[in-house]
Parts: C-alpha cells; sequence; structure tokens
C-alpha cells in the first residue's frame, strides 16, 4: 500500500508491505525533502525536539507563580528541580500546565509533585500584608516577583546539581538574573514555558499554594474570596465596606490594584 504523508507545506509518500514472514515492512526510500528524517522519527515512535524548542539536560529547574492577577489572596512562586526518571513518574501522573486543570486536580497534583520530588522543590507565598509591605518598598510587581522566582533557584541550584533552569515568562529577564548568584547554569526565561515539565509542576505547586492562601483567608474573615479580579471581586469589596471591613483589605487583597485602591 501506498500512502501521502504531509506536514505544513512539505508532501511526500511512503509504501507500507507485508513481507512474506508476515511481518509489516515500512519503505521510506520514496520520502524526500527537508522533513523526511522527522517524519520517520514520529512514525518509529522516536523522540524528536520541536522547532525551537529547549534541549533538556537533566536535572534541571523549572519556575512558575501564581496569583499575580488575583486581587484577594497571597502571590505565590514555585521551583521544581526535576531528574530524568522524576519527569517520567509526573508526566504518567497527568502533570501539566495548571492552567490547563480545574483547582482540585491541582490541589492532588501538588501533593503527587512534593512526593516525586521530595527535597527538590521550593515553594514561597506572599500572603498580603507581607505582599503589600513589599510592594511599597518596590513599587513594582514583577521586581517583587522576580526576587522570588531568584531565592528559589538559588536555593535550589545550591541544594543540587543543575546545568539548566526556564522561568516562565513574566517580565524582562534581566530582573531575574540580576538576583541570581552564579550556579554555573544556562537560564532561559521564555513565554510558554509550561510545556516543560519542571515549569508545569512549578506552575501546579505555585497555584495550590495560592488556593491554599485563599481558603486561608476566607475561613479567617467569614466571607468567600473569589479569584481572578472580575466584577464578583467588585461585589465582595462593596460587601467589606458594609461589614466597616474596609482596613482589613490590606491583609486580605493586593492594595496596589485599582479595584481596591477605588474601594475609598
Amino acid at each position: 500500500m501506498q500512502f501521502e504523508i504531509s506536514k505544513g507545506q512539505w508532501k511526500s509518500t511512503m509504501r507500507v508491505y507485508q513481507k512474506k514472514d508476515g511481518k509489516i515492512k515500512m519503505d521510506y526510500s520514496a520520502l524526500k525533502g527537508e522533513k523526511a528524517a522527522a517524519v520517520i522519527s514520529i512514525i518509529e515512535g522516536k523522540k524528536i525536539a520541536e522547532e525551537g524548542a529547549i534541549e533538556i539536560s537533566y536535572p534541571y529547574i523549572g519556575t512558575d507563580e501564581s496569583g499575580k492577577g488575583d486581587t484577594f489572596g497571597p502571590l505565590t512562586a514555585a521551583g521544581v528541580r526535576l531528574a530524568e526518571k522524576a519527569e517520567k513518574e509526573l508526566l504518567k501522573a497527568g502533570v501539566k500546565d495548571s492552567k490547563k486543570n480545574t483547582d482540585d486536580i491541582n490541589t492532588a497534583l501538588a501533593d503527587v509533585i512534593k512526593d516525586v520530588c521530595r527535597g527538590n522543590y521550593r515553594v514561597i507565598s506572599l500572603m498580603p500584608k507581607e505582599y503589600n509591605a513589599l510592594y511599597e518598598k518596590h513599587k513594582n510587581i514583577n521586581t517583587l516577583l522576580a526576587g522570588r522566582h531568584a531565592e528559589i533557584i538559588n536555593k535550589l541550584s545550591e541544594d543540587g546539581a543543575c546545568g539548566l533552569v526556564i522561568v516562565d515568562q513574566f517580565a524582562d529577564e534581566s530582573l531575574v538574573k540580576g538576583k541570581i548568584k552564579d550556579g554555573g547554569f544556562k537560564l532561559i526565561h521564555t513565554a510558554g514555558a509550561e510545556k516543560y515539565t519542571a515549569v508545569a509542576a512549578a506552575s501546579i505547586l505555585a497555584r495550590a499554594a495560592y488556593l491554599e492562601g485563599l481558603k486561608e483567608l476566607s475561613d479567617r474573615f467569614k466571607i468567600c474570596l473569589p479569584k481572578g479580579s472580575s466584577a464578583e471581586t467588585g461585589r465582595v469589596i462593596q460587601e467589606l465596606k458594609k461589614r466597616d471591613m474596609v482596613k482589613a483589605l490590606s491583609e486580605i487583597a493586593k492594595m496596589n490594584f485599582s479595584n481596591v485602591k477605588n474601594a475609598g
């Protein structure tokens, strides 16, 4: 049998036939052009790098954050130093970008990550009171966040060997780079970094820590604090005003957010 294969604008053909002993034979001789090798690798089940993908060397560190766009609750950051064996376990468990998971799944996967990566992860959670104090000092959330990423990277790289660090892009790379000790590793600051397992795992740890912090504040102040910065957030701020709890905002909200500043 002859098949036509295409990848983007590239097209070619290949044949599949059955040998006398009954075995199936793939004939790649007709495959021509720049995509031929990649197509053969896919058919043979070999892992090939995506175009523009980072070449991973193990162990490597991935970092991510959560809560940056959420009015209520903490700002969290996390990092994972990942060995190849641990990566396989995390992938088998279903670890992927936290934004693709429900809250319950992120919470459950965070426990799996902590177990598989025991001693090889770090989580920092800045509750609003601490966040607001630091924001007053830095006046920039990205500068503040860069410090947390750097703190995690420095600690994980001190705890064990690492040749590569991938940071999910949130600002200019120089903000993080300027705060990192020379650990002899390559630093890559890139958008969409959650496709790399260490970063995906870090994103889950950060989100789980955010959710935990938000629940803690909701329980303490006896009000259901919403995620994000939607109209519901404004409704809760108005509810706090009715309860004469505006002063409590500094303990449950990020005071630099415009919806909080306008609360009066």
